[in-house]
C-alpha cells in the first residue's frame, strides 16, 4: 500500500512538473502574442498618421488651390465691372 501511495506521488509529482512546462510555455507564448500584437498594432498606427498627414496635405493643396482660382475670379469681376463702366461712360 505505501509503495502504491509513493507511485502515485511520483506520478503526481510528474504531471505537476508537466503542468509547469505547459504553462511556462502558455505564459511565453502570451507574451510573445503580446509583442507580436503591440508591434503590428503599432504599425498599424504609423500607416495611418501617413494617411491622415497625406489626407492634411492634400486638403491644404485643394484649399490654397480654391483660394487662387476665388482671387482670379475676384480679378476677373473687377475687370469686367470696369469694362462695363468704361462702356457706360462712352454712351
Amino acid at each position: 500500500m505505501e509503495e502504491k501511495i509513493l507511485q502515485l506521488l511520483v506520478e503526481l509529482t510528474a504531471d505537476v512538473r508537466d503542468m509547469k512546462t505547459d504553462i511556462g510555455d502558455l505564459k511565453s507564448g502570451l507574451e510573445n502574442l503580446h509583442t507580436e500584437m503591440n508591434t503590428r498594432f503599432d504599425r498599424v498606427d504609423n500607416l495611418l498618421e501617413g494617411i491622415g498627414g497625406q489626407f492634411e496635405h492634400q486638403t491644404e493643396q485643394q484649399l490654397e488651390h480654391d483660394e487662387r482660382v476665388a482671387d482670379e475670379f475676384l480679378v476677373i469681376k473687377s475687370r469686367i465691372f470696369d469694362l462695363e463702366n468704361k462702356v457706360n461712360r462712352a454712351h
